[in-house]
């Protein structure tokens, strides 16, 4: 309770308050919690747990109260877990749809590349260059013959011809034609573009964390904003409560003293009224007699000659020296009860 007290925590001190811890303890330095307390508001929750101590229909709505605060700071905090969960969720898919999106737009970039390479390649083969030009030594007519020569000299039959010029440009116009095994080398990123491709997938994933981030932390701010104002108004009504508890008690204790001096005023007139008998003349006048005078008379014969009542010796002292001598004023002494008057009046030597 002292350490509550002091940190200002309200719902501590009103739950404790409901489970009876004791008020009145003292820490090491003999302080209770009420003197240790950090705030008016703790000081007015401690003295609303002090009448309710005393009062069981406070004591019940204090305990009610209590769990009602415990069960409302309960249902905050799974409200809470329960935003932050949806929002991590969210989080997570809308990342995990931004990746498979850019997957697919990666594949329609591959196949669009892996496309434009095959129509390509199909264009080449069939554009291939013709044959160089025929060499005067070679015939039209392909038939492997060869014309006698100037000199008389037939050329062999079965020589095969020259190659022209231009077959080794047809042999190197297919070399360079894409093999399939280079195009599917020419399909796979290069260094520079991974790094890239992971570069934005680095951007994306630390945006998307930013963003949750962000989400999370209003979140976080508007149920404090939420936590704040219930605690705020759970404090305004404590204080009202507390007030009105205050008004209730003083009234209380007002209309106590009063039938106390009611109480008081009847009885000494029915005193005088029971003893008016034991006088043989008038009666002696309050605040007549001192305390010395009194406690010497040894009879009630003296006190009949004296004008005293044997039932209220005390009375005829005066207002000053009765307080003095009975630790009192009269009102306060004839509102005890009369067991407790007899015995203090014993003790004075004036029974």
């Amino acid at each position: 309770m002292h350490s509550a007290a002091e940190r200002g925590q309200l719902d501590v001190v009103r739950l404790l308050g409901a489970h009876g811890v004791d008020l009145n303890a003292k820490d090491k330095q003999g302080h209770t919690p009420h003197a240790a307390a950090a705030n008016d508001d703790i000081r007015a929750m401690l003295d609303r747990v002090a009448a309710s101590q005393q009062d069981e229909g406070a004591k019940a709505a204090l305990t009610a109260e209590a769990d009602a605060a415990a069960a409302l700071d309960g249902e905050a905090r799974h409200m809470q877990e329960a935003e932050e969960r949806r929002l991590e969720a969210e989080a997570q898919a809308a990342a995990k749809a931004e990746a498979d999106a850019r997957v697919a737009e990666l594949d329609a970039q591959r196949r669009q590349r892996a496309a434009s390479r095959g129509s390509g390649g199909a264009s080449n083969e069939g554009a291939a260059a013709p044959a160089g030009p025929v060499s005067p030594s070679i015939t039209p007519r392909g038939d492997g013959i060869a014309p006698s020569s100037p000199n008389g000299n037939a050329a062999h039959a079965a020589s095969p011809p020259a190659t022209p010029s231009g077959g080794l440009e047809d042999d190197d116009e297919e070399d360079d034609e894409p093999t399939p095994a280079s195009r599917a080398r020419a399909q796979i990123p290069t260094a520079d573009k991974m790094e890239q491709l992971r570069g934005a997938a680095a951007a994306l994933a630390k945006a998307k964390a930013d963003a949750w981030r962000q989400s999370r932390e209003a979140a976080k701010s508007a149920e404090e904003a939420k936590a704040a104002a219930k605690a705020e108004e759970a404090k305004r009504l404590v204080k009202a409560q507390s007030e009105t508890s205050k008004a209730r008690e003083e009234e209380l204790k007002r209309r106590q003293q009063e039938e106390a001096a009611a109480k008081a005023a009847a009885i000494a007139a029915l005193m005088a009224k029971m003893n008016e008998s034991e006088i043989a003349g008038p009666e002696a006048a309050e605040g007549s007699l001192s305390y010395e005078a009194l406690k010497a008379m040894p009879d009630k014969e003296a006190m009949r000659t004296a004008g005293v009542l044997s039932q209220k010796r005390e009375w005829y002292m005066p207002t000053a020296e009765f307080a003095t001598v009975m630790g009192m004023a009269k009102p306060e002494f004839y509102a005890m009860p009369q067991w407790k008057r007899d015995k203090l009046k014993k003790e004075k030597g004036l029974f």
